[in-house]
Formats: C-alpha cells, structure tokens, sequence
C-alpha cells in the first residue's frame, strides 16, 4: 500500500497525464477563482452594504458546489485522457447542478461543525469528504449523503497519505507566490522614496496592482497540479488505476495501466 501511494509516483503520474493541457488547466482554475469571488471583488469597492454582502455569500454558496464538480470533472478527465474537446469537461460538470450544490453545502456545514470542536477535528473532516466531488463525477445517479459515505470509506486508512501529498504542494505555492510579493514590496519602498503624498501614493501603487494581478496568476498553474495529482489519488484508491512496481512480461520500465 506504501508504495501504491508514493508522493512522487502520484505527482509524476499527474504531471504526465497533463502534459499539453496546462494551458486548458489554467484557465479552467482562472475561470473557477473569477466566477467564485469576482463579483465579491468588484462589489467591495462599490459598497459596503449587509444586504449585498448577504446575498454576495449566498450566491458563493450556491455557485461554488458546480464549479468545485466542473473542476473534478475536467482534471479526472484530464487524467484518464477523455476530456472533451477544448473547455468541454468542465462544462460538463454544471450538468450536475443542484446535486453538486447540495454535496458542497452538506460537505461544507460538516467541516464547519467539525471545525467549532477545535481547528483538527475540522481539517480531519475536510479529509475525510475530500473524494465527495470525485465520487459523484463517477456516480452522478449517487445521492450526496452517500458520496460523502463513500468518501469516508475511502479515507479510512489513507487521510496520513492524502494530507502528505497536499502539504507536498507548500513550496509551490511560495515559489509562486515569490513575484508578486516582490512587487508589492518594491511598491511599498518606492512609494516612500518617490513622494509623501498620499495621492501620489495611490497612483504609483495602482500603475503596479495590474502587473501584481498577472503574477498571483501563477498559483492557478499550482492548484491545476494540486487536483490533477487529486484525481490521481482518487483513481488509486476507487481501483481505477493500477501501479506495478514489478515489471511486467515485455515492458522495461515500472508505471501504471
């Protein structure tokens, strides 16, 4: 089991398994943060209003649930090499609609209860659904109450295994990270330097905030290798994926079928 659920044999398979979809990866994970948060984004320097921040979370709450399972759809695709032409997988995972927005409700309020006990038993929680969106991309006939089920069967024994492999992703994002927050400092000093003046201030750092915009993209080129090794994982353990590491009659080299 150790050596089926190897970090590296995970991540390389994922990496294989993208290779010319990168570019599809990102945006797909672009269009996943805009349509998420862009209208909190825009709102927040519009208004201040409860009423608007009210409906501005539900509207996340109800979107986020076929987002999350038009990312799950394209990158399991992706990985098993059936995704459909251009954008196509991840549109298919709206298919899904109220089912998927039902899952990442009850998904959500479970992690938050779990999350009231104290900060692990939260994370744990989070753990233990963390295939909810995978199962249903398999079994779209499945209830949510039963993804989250099988979801925990699955994770019984492989919660250690699935929170290594995600903590392995941590110096990406800090290298990713890196760019922008080189900017952002660099802004900070060069606003001290160049003038006092709080308006001059508010013009040198909004000439920079579109260039700080365009390297923060970076981190969607991470989460696209973070779910890619996710459906990864999730085909190891639901039996769809299989790694030898004898080298079977006629081949050369270990791998997976």
């Amino acid at each position: 089991m150790d050596n089926i659920f190897r970090i590296g044999n995970i991540k390389r398979f994922a990496k294989q398994a993208m290779r010319g979809k990168w570019i599809r990866g990102f945006i797909v994970m672009l269009l996943f943060a805009v349509i998420q948060s862009g209208p909190s984004f825009i709102l927040s320097y519009v208004t201040n209003s409860p009423v608007v921040a009210y409906l501005l979370a539900i509207y996340r709450l109800a979107i986020s649930g076929p987002l999350l399972m038009g990312v799950t759809v394209f990158f399991l695709d992706c990985f098993r090499g059936t995704e459909e032409s251009g954008l196509g997988s991840f549109g298919k995972g709206f298919s899904f609609g109220v089912r998927a927005m039902q899952l990442f409700i009850i998904c959500f309020a479970l992690v938050f209860l779990w999350s009231l006990l104290f900060v692990i038993p939260g994370i744990i929680a989070a753990i233990r659904y963390s295939q909810s969106f995978f199962i249903l991309a398999d079994n779209p006939d499945l209830s949510p109450i039963d993804c989250i089920k099988q979801s925990k069967y699955y994770m019984q024994n492989c919660k250690g295994r699935y929170f290594g492999l995600q903590l392995s992703f941590i110096g990406w994002f800090i290298l990713a990270a890196i760019p922008s927050g080189l900017v952002l400092n660099s802004n900070l000093d060069i606003s001290g330097l160049v003038s006092p003046e709080a308006i001059e201030e508010a013009v040198l750092q909004a000439s920079q905030a579109p260039l700080v915009l365009v390297l923060e993209l970076l981190v969607c080129f991470v989460y696209a290798y973070v779910v890619a090794s996710d459906a990864c994982f999730y085909d190891i353990l639901s039996g769809n994926l299989k790694i030898y590491t004898e080298v079977p009659e006629n081949r050369e080299t270990q791998g997976m079928y």
